[in-house]
């Protein structure tokens, strides 16, 4: 039981903030302008500004991990067609079937994986996770675009894909930050100490925006489709495929690392593409309060598992 309670203080935190972030919204200390800023800042200044710094401090020559990076393409990208599959099964609308298809297979990992993985594991495992992060992210991006744009009018090219990889803010912070972790380039003081103070802004700014973002009043009126997206997200797909990171041979700090990136609840920004292209904004709130909640406890309840069995091991 006491590695249970320790499976539990490691993630929860992370909900606590976002639950933090719900009730200030709830008692309008915080508001929806506030939320919209401040998610702003994270994901255009902060978070790569936390990701440049773990990768320049990363020994990248010795530790970048080719194969784990195919690994875990290859599930995000099995993950998005079973969903399609699953969503023509129980023959959703158009409306609705690329926003459950991103409900699905999206993860929150830039975010709640971030701050667990930052908090608990090693250096690095941080560093790898930035390296994962950098490629999950623009990944998701093109695949929920499709999703989204499959039974519209609007043309994904090549040209464009190629354009969301190049300006995306983590592909460009990783990008800066291979020559500094190949050369072992340090940063002068006064910029190393910046940029930390930077970094540190990110995690606890981006979960309590998370909080002022969700509407946990939604929950009354769930529906089969979130359910079944939610499912899908917290429990058969982080099974499914931390079980292949098993076969393959990962253990300790790495399972615990694809576990936690399989296992995030959905990202809040399936809910703003969702908005700027005309899908069923109601079915995305929906799922993600629904995985948010079923997180706090798939999250803790797998980290425990894998601890009985001697796969993973945490610290106090």
């Amino acid at each position: 039981m006491g590695t249970f309670f320790l499976s539990l203080q490691l993630v929860s935190p992370v909900f606590l903030l976002i639950f933090l972030g719900a009730f200030l919204k709830k008692i309008k200390i915080i508001d929806d302008n506030f939320t919209k800023l401040s998610s702003k800042l994270v994901f255009n200044v902060a978070l790569p500004v936390f990701i440049f710094f773990n990768v320049a401090e990363f020994n990248l020559e010795s530790s970048f991990n080719y194969r784990q990076i195919i690994f875990v393409i290859g599930c995000t990208v099995s993950a998005y067609f079973f969903a399609w599959i699953f969503a023509k099964i129980l023959s959703l609308c158009t409306f609705q079937t690329g926003v459950f298809i991103q409900g699905a297979f999206r993860g929150n990992f830039a975010i709640v994986g971030i701050a667990i993985i930052s908090a608990y594991f090693s250096d690095e495992i941080m560093g790898k996770s930035s390296v994962l992060l950098a490629v999950i992210v623009p990944l998701y991006n093109i695949l929920s675009l499709i999703a989204l744009l499959s039974n519209k009018k609007d043309k994904i090219t090549l040209i464009f894909l190629i354009k969301e990889i190049l300006k995306n803010p983590l592909i460009i912070c990783i990008a800066a930050a291979i020559p500094f972790s190949i050369n072992k380039i340090e940063l002068p003081k006064p910029i190393y100490e910046t940029g930390n103070y930077i970094a540190d802004l990110t995690l606890p700014l981006a979960l309590l925006s998370i909080g002022g973002t969700m509407n946990f009043s939604q929950i009354k009126n769930i529906s089969g489709a979130a359910v079944s997206a939610s499912i899908l997200k917290t429990i058969i797909f982080p099974f499914i495929f931390t079980y292949l990171s098993y076969i393959l041979g990962y253990r300790n700090e790495e399972l615990g690392m694809l576990f936690i990136l399989f296992s995030a609840p959905t990202a809040i920004v399936s809910f703003i593409m969702t908005n700027a292209l005309g899908g069923d904004e109601k079915l995305a709130g929906n799922i993600i309060v629904m995985t948010t909640l079923l997180s706090v406890v798939t999250m803790p309840l797998g980290i425990f598992v894998m601890e009985i069995a001697g796969l993973v091991h945490l610290t106090e």
